[in-house]
């Protein structure tokens, strides 16, 4: 594990740059030390439980763990912050459970299998797609944190940084501290019940991508999605920021904040921010979408022609532009909404305030300016302010550098 880890701090969770600090100061000793072109996966197979592999600088290549069992895990670590790099792909399947995988360059991982659990991969740089499908026991205990993807190209049939699959009711995997810039894939794509928290999309745009790619930052796609919980997420510059255009079901979606970029415009983004299609019974409260003119910084209830109109979706507390609830959906409940355009009911028509003034370029800019409109106002907790809470926010640029650097 790393010591000295540093990070902004944002909604009282790590949540920033991912910055690793050497020299390293290990928790406990190596077991062993690899070195560069070694067998690592024949080493972690070989290796007793508890132990921990550690890898010198340099290139190892790709391997695959199929029926690995290791309790207590074993913990293969980079003796310097990706320092050590994988060149081809990390497959692990068949049941395999107990690894943890700390502070690599990774190209392709694949996580596949019923019963494979207890997986983690932290503080990383991912140069290609993290692939989780397939794994059905519940709880799964896969935990990816702590990484960047920057710019990736994907153009498989699943053109996603994360790309997540099976048919299951309880989350598959918890993405936590991301920060996926960039690129022609989405950020995000999951077609099953998943954990996103503490993470940042960015500048996803089309631009030059060929072939008409998926580009969203975040988009369900499949399901069902019981159990799914986005929730403390930044985006920023995204062409479609959240979506979910071919039906969704119970998913938790609060306390986000969501900005269409300096240069949103209808040739460079959408104005729905949030694009929640054939929804049921879903719950939106306590998220910020910033206005940037030209109706941009909308959440959006809507559904394609072929599909059913959703219905029981709840949205509260959250700051738009617009609340539009399209082509026959219906929602369970609305209420205090801070909108500028649109407000019915128990929603408060007007701006809101913030601390940065109109276009934040922090995120506790983004917090509600003493006698704003919404401030005390959220209907739960009673007392809170409408939009996304940032309470314990220090200062994060929308659009900061993506580089992992080791001081």
């Amino acid at each position: 594990m790393w010591t000295n880890f540093r990070s902004h701090s944002v909604f009282g969770v790590a949540f920033g740059v991912l910055a690793l600090v050497s020299p390293r100061v290990f928790a406990q000793s190596c077991t062993q030390t690899l070195s560069s072109g070694a067998n690592v996966g024949s080493a972690i197979t070989s290796a007793a439980a508890g132990s921990t592999i550690c890898l010198s600088n340099g290139s190892y290549g790709g391997f695959t763990l199929s029926g690995v069992t290791k309790s207590p895990r074993v913990t293969v670590v980079a003796v310097n912050p990706l320092g050590a790099s994988f060149t081809g792909t990390l497959t692990i399947t068949g049941n395999t459970n107990g690894l943890t995988f700390d502070g690599f360059d990774f190209g392709p991982i694949t996580i596949t299998g019923a019963s494979t659990r207890d997986i983690t991969f932290r503080n990383f740089n991912g140069r290609n797609q993290i692939r989780i499908d397939g794994v059905t026991v519940s709880p799964t205990n896969i935990l990816i944190e702590n990484f960047t993807q920057t710019n990736l190209m994907i153009v498989d049939a699943n053109p996603a940084g994360v790309f997540l699959d099976g048919n299951r009711n309880t989350p598959i995997a918890t993405i936590r501290n991301a920060t996926i810039d960039g690129g022609c894939a989405d950020g995000v794509q999951a077609g099953t019940s998943f954990i996103l928290e503490d993470s940042r999309f960015l500048n996803k745009q089309v631009g030059s991508c060929p072939n008409d790619p998926h580009t969203d930052a975040v988009q369900l796609y499949g399901g069902p999605y019981v159990g799914t919980v986005i929730r403390r997420n930044y985006f920023y510059d995204n062409i479609q920021a959240l979506t979910a255009y071919d039906g969704v079901d119970h998913v938790l979606i609060e306390n986000n904040v969501f900005d269409p970029g300096a240069n949103a415009s209808l040739s460079h983004s959408r104005p729905c921010q949030i694009e929640w299609y054939s929804d049921d019974s879903s719950i939106i409260r306590h998220n910020t979408v910033l206005y940037r003119g030209n109706g941009f910084g909308e959440i959006c209830i809507d559904r394609k022609s072929a599909d059913d109109a959703g219905f029981g979706t709840v949205v509260v507390d959250n700051i738009a532009n617009l609340v539009s609830v399209l082509d026959g959906s219906t929602l369970a409940q609305r209420n205090n909404n801070l909108l500028r355009s649109g407000a019915t009911g128990s929603d408060i028509a007007g701006a809101p305030t913030y601390l940065g003034g109109a276009t934040p370029t922090t995120l506790q800019g983004f917090v509600l300016a003493p006698g704003s409109l919404g401030k005390g106002a959220a209907s739960s907790p009673a007392g809170s302010d409408i939009g996304a809470d940032i309470s314990g926010a220090t200062g994060l640029t929308p659009n900061p550098p993506t580089t992992l650097t080791a001081n």
